[in-house]
Order: C-alpha cells, then sequence, then structure tokens
C-alpha cells in the first residue's frame, strides 16, 4: 500500500510537471518594436489613408486604415509599397504580409525566410476561400514553416452568421489574453506542423471549398456529403530558428467597420507583442527542465509500480482522473503565468476613449460586427455612430459598467437613457466632469420610458420638460425635439437637423442632443449605407456632434 500510495503522489508530481511544461510558453525578450507592413504585393484592405469624415460609404469602411492607426499608437510602424530589400528587413523586427493579391519571388520569399530565422517575426494574414489568390501567395512564403492557408471556408454547423471562439482555460497562449470570445466573419482553414501551437481552433465548422464560379468564391455555405466538418485551425505560431511566425486566417476582422468590437485591438497588439520577442536561453533551459522532471518522476512512479502492477478497478480509473487532474492543472498554472509575464502592451502615446454605456442607455449594438447582421437599421441601433467616432479621433467601445466606464474613458455616451443614475454613478460622473471628462446624452421621441430629463436638468440643459418624449407613430421618424437650457448653455443645429444644447461643467462638458433618431442605423440607413445627400447629411450630423463634444472647454468650473 505504501508503495502504491508513493508511485501514485510521484506520477501526479510527474503529470503536474508534465502539464507545466506542456503550459509553458517562454516570453522571450522584447525587440525594438520596428514594425513594417508589406503592401507592395497587396490589392486589398490598403493600410495606407486615413480614416476620417471626409468620406463615407463602403470603400472608407473595407480597408486597413484604424487597424495601422491602432498599431501605430504602439509600436513603430512603416507601411512599404515597394518590394523590400534585404536592408528594409535589417531594420525591421516584425515584418507583416496582409491580403496579398500578387506573388512574391523565390529571391523575396528567401529573404523573408532568413529575417525569421536570424530572429525576426513574421504575421500572415490570409482570408477564406483563395480571395484574389492571396491564399495561394502566402503559401509560398508559409511553406518553410509548413503552414498552409486552405484554399476553403469554414462556417458554423448548428446556426447562421459569426463563427465564435471562446478560448480554453488549460494552456492558453499569451496572444490569447484580455479575449474572453472572439467572432470569426469568415475565415478559411489552416493546416499546421506537429511543431505548431493551435493558437485559435473553431469547433463544430463546416469547410466548402472555394468555388471560382460565384462572387468572391462561396459556395452555398451549406454542409454536402463530401466536405469536411469538425475541427479547423484558425490562426496558429511556429518557431523557425529564432524566429517566430504567426498565421491568421480572416483579414475581415481588422477591416475599420470591424476592429472596433471586442478582441480585434486585443489579438493585433498580442500577436505583435509575440512576434517582437528574441529567445532567451534561461527560459529555454527552464522549458527543458520541466520536461527532463517530468520524465525522471514518471519514470519513478513507473519503477515503483513495477513490482505491484498497476492499480485496477475504482482504485486505477481514481488514479487515472488524479494524474489527468494533475496534468490539466499544471497547463493551467504554468499557460496563466505565462500570459501574465508577458505583461501589457503600453502605448506609446495617449490617446482618447469612448465609452458608449449599456447598463443605463436603451441602445443596441451588433454584438460582433455590423457586417454580418441581417437584421434592419433600427432607431435604436447605432453602430454607425459608433464606428463614426473613430472618424474623429476616438477610440470607441461598448460599456457594460457605467461607473467604471467613467473612470477611465475620456468621453462616454448615454443613448436613450432609461434608468436614472445611482448615487455611485452620480458620484462617479461628478468626478468625470472634474477631471475633463465629456458626456453625451442624446435621447429620442422614440424612447417612452426616458430618464434624460432629470440627468440633464442637474447641469441646467432642461429646466423644463422639452426633452420628455413625444409620442410617435411606429417607424415614422419624429422631427427633433426643442430642448431649453438655462443661461450659460450654447445651442447649434447640426446638418442634419438634430439640436445640439451644452454647457461646460468644471473642467468637462455636458452635451445634450434631440433627437437621437436622427444619430440612429434607422436614420442613416446602417453602416454601409451609400453616402448620398441625405445620408451625408445625417453621418456630417455625427461628425458636428463629436466635433462639439470633444472641443476644449472654457473651464469656467460651473
Amino acid at each position: 500500500r505504501l508503495r502504491l500510495a508513493a508511485a501514485a503522489a510521484v506520477a501526479c508530481s510527474g503529470a503536474l510537471l508534465l502539464g507545466g511544461w506542456w503550459g509553458w510558453q517562454p516570453a522571450g525578450r522584447k525587440a525594438a518594436g520596428r514594425v513594417v507592413i508589406d503592401e507592395s504585393r497587396s490589392g486589398w484592405e490598403p493600410a495606407a489613408g486615413s480614416f476620417d469624415h471626409a468620406r463615407y460609404g463602403q470603400r472608407s469602411l473595407y480597408n486597413y486604415a484604424l487597424w495601422r492607426a491602432w498599431i501605430e499608437l504602439h509600436y513603430d510602424v512603416r507601411v512599404s509599397s515597394e518590394p523590400l530589400s534585404a536592408e528594409d528587413l535589417e531594420a525591421a523586427d516584425v515584418l507583416i504580409v496582409k491580403t496579398p493579391t500578387r506573388p512574391y519571388d523565390d529571391g523575396a520569399a528567401a529573404r523573408i525566410e532568413r529575417f525569421v530565422r536570424a530572429g525576426g517575426g513574421l504575421w500572415l494574414i490570409g482570408d477564406h476561400t483563395n480571395l484574389f489568390g492571396m491564399s495561394t501567395v502566402l503559401n509560398r512564403l508559409a511553406r518553410p514553416y509548413g503552414l498552409r492557408f486552405e484554399l476553403d471556408d469554414t462556417f458554423p454547423l448548428d446556426h447562421e452568421g459569426s463563427d465564435r471562439f471562446r478560448p480554453p482555460r488549460p494552456a492558453r497562449h499569451p496572444v490569447l489574453r484580455g479575449i474572453s470570445s472572439y467572432a470569426f466573419e469568415t475565415s478559411c482553414s489552416l493546416s499546421v506542423p506537429w511543431t505548431a501551437q493551435h493558437v485559435m481552433v473553431g469547433r463544430g465548422l463546416g469547410s466548402e471549398p472555394a468555388d471560382y464560379g460565384h462572387v468572391h468564391f462561396f459556395g452555398d455555405i451549406q454542409l454536402q456529403a463530401s466536405e469536411r466538418f469538425g475541427l479547423f485551425v484558425q490562426a496558429a505560431v511556429v518557431r523557425h530558428g529564432a524566429g517566430r511566425v504567426a498565421a491568421f486566417s480572416d483579414s475581415t476582422n481588422f477591416s475599420n467597420f470591424s476592429l472596433l468590437w471586442p478582441g480585434r485591438r486585443e489579438i493585433t497588439l498580442n500577436t505583435i507583442d509575440w512576434l517582437n520577442r528574441r529567445p532567451v536561453r534561461a527560459e529555454q533551459a527552464l522549458g527543458w527542465a520541466l520536461l527532463a522532471a517530468a520524465a525522471a518522476a514518471l519514470g519513478a512512479a513507473a519503477w515503483l509500480l513495477a513490482g505491484i502492477g498497476l492499480p485496477r478497478g475504482l482504485g486505477g480509473a481514481a488514479a487515472a482522473w488524479a494524474a489527468l487532474g494533475a496534468f490539466t492543472l499544471g497547463a493551467a498554472g504554468a499557460g496563466e503565468w505565462s500570459a501574465r509575464r508577458a505583461g501589457e502592451v503600453k502605448p506609446l502615446r495617449a490617446y482618447r476613449t469612448m465609452a458608449f454605456d449599456a447598463s443605463v442607455s436603451g441602445f443596441r449594438l451588433q454584438p460582433d460586427s455590423a457586417v454580418l447582421t441581417r437584421e434592419r437599421p433600427s432607431w435604436t441601433g447605432f453602430n454607425a455612430l459608433f464606428i463614426n467616432a473613430a472618424r474623429s479621433g476616438l477610440w470607441p467601445e461598448a460599456a457594460p459598467d457605467l461607473t467604471a466606464a467613467l473612470k477611465r474613458s475620456d468621453a462616454v455616451a448615454l443613448l436613450n437613457p432609461v434608468r436614472p443614475l445611482t448615487p455611485a454613478q452620480s458620484r462617479a460622473l461628478g468626478a468625470f466632469l472634474g477631471r475633463g471628462g465629456r458626456l453625451l446624452v442624446a435621447d429620442s421621441a422614440h424612447n417612452d420610458v426616458s430618464a434624460a430629463h432629470d440627468l440633464l436638468a442637474r447641469f441646467g440643459l432642461a429646466p423644463a420638460a422639452d426633452l420628455r418624449p413625444l409620442r410617435s407613430p411606429r417607424g415614422v421618424l419624429v422631427p427633433a425635439v426643442t430642448l431649453a437650457g438655462r443661461p450659460g448653455a450654447e445651442r447649434k443645429v447640426t446638418a442634419s437637423g438634430a439640436e445640439v444644447l451644452w454647457r461646460d461643467v468644471g473642467r468637462g462638458r455636458v452635451v445634450a442632443v434631440a433627437d437621437a433618431a436622427l444619430l440612429s442605423d434607422r436614420a442613416a440607413g446602417g453602416v454601409y449605407a451609400p453616402a448620398g445627400s441625405r445620408q451625408r447629411r445625417l453621418l456630417q450630423g455625427h461628425a458636428e456632434i463629436l466635433g462639439v463634444l470633444m472641443a476644449p472647454s472654457q473651464e469656467k468650473g460651473r
């Protein structure tokens, strides 16, 4: 019995160490953070350019301007439209090859491989169904690392819409830190070598091959008897020489209309951070030490059991489950420690954030991004306004907790407020305005349970009942409600017809807007609405309101 107990304890220790080795992710030493985005072979999703209120419509949304700007806030970035020379690569730490539509010659592919082998980081970003031939081009570069972008698209088997990935808890990769779920729009699948780490694996997916007779090469997006289904790798990383390579299978996620939704900005910074690191011998030695210790412990357990045999029945099952639990615990602990040890990517310079409150407000934001929605634009949808905040130089985010948003954000939007503030929220709002925060309150005649009047009255913006909602026929846009304010408030009517009233409070500013329906997706026609004269007036109204919100205050201390 003592020998069996000792064998069980040693075996669990070995399983724990083996799990630690499995989940251990060497952080490496950070390089200088010089990022090159290669556009010399890319005719899709350009990163060079701007994202502002000068141009609206689909073409302004289907590019990588915001993605590039987000990376620039954290790294030294250069976008190259000319073929990269050996000297260009020597001056880089991370090379990003995204959506290439023209092939690399053998010399360019060899230079990139030498760059990686010498310690560089390479990020390959593709998309579904060999779109515009990009998978074929990427596979020429990915071949030395055993990676391949398959010529297919993936789709959920049990529902229509986005494919949502949820990271597993054991042995999470540092690339996934800060990400609780992630919605793909449409990815291809990846084939990877046994040495690769499967960062993101889609579950319950179907895979259909590219159909070059259809628009964008999609088939019918329904599982046929001849098609594959099950688990598919959608993101993977591999080490090559002293360098690192990452492959990602859905370029749509980083488009202007999608980048602002949860997970996109995090995976961008995490991936570049993982690639921007060089090997550290002590960390590599620790990995080998964990493996050696695990092998020694498991060997000792086998020696102890040699004379008495393996336990049977319930004892054997309990021992197996104990060993599996120890392995899982070791992998989860090492993975969590590795992710924490990687730390956060600090911005190089400050930027302004805008939180769209979802706890007090009565508005809806698409849970993934606006591209895959099959819903008609609604009066309570503000996806276009959310995206247009970025056109004004703000970085928007959905905020489920108003108090937390008031503590960390530069601006906060309450759209169609339906609940009064709690005492804790009121105190947080006072501190927010005192340090220079900007509050946008937009109410609509469609909001039958408005809480905006009492909120704005405390700031002298609605002393009468003018902002209380009017009953309106369903589906009919009611003209802007008249706002009222005490002396000291300023007023403006935007190009869209929205009425704006504001006053400075402390170092901050409170801005009231009526009618919020004029800011909605229903009024603007949705995120992808053609930028005709009517839509342009409505979207320019967004620009004017955000301009008032963020303009310097008078700091009169009122």
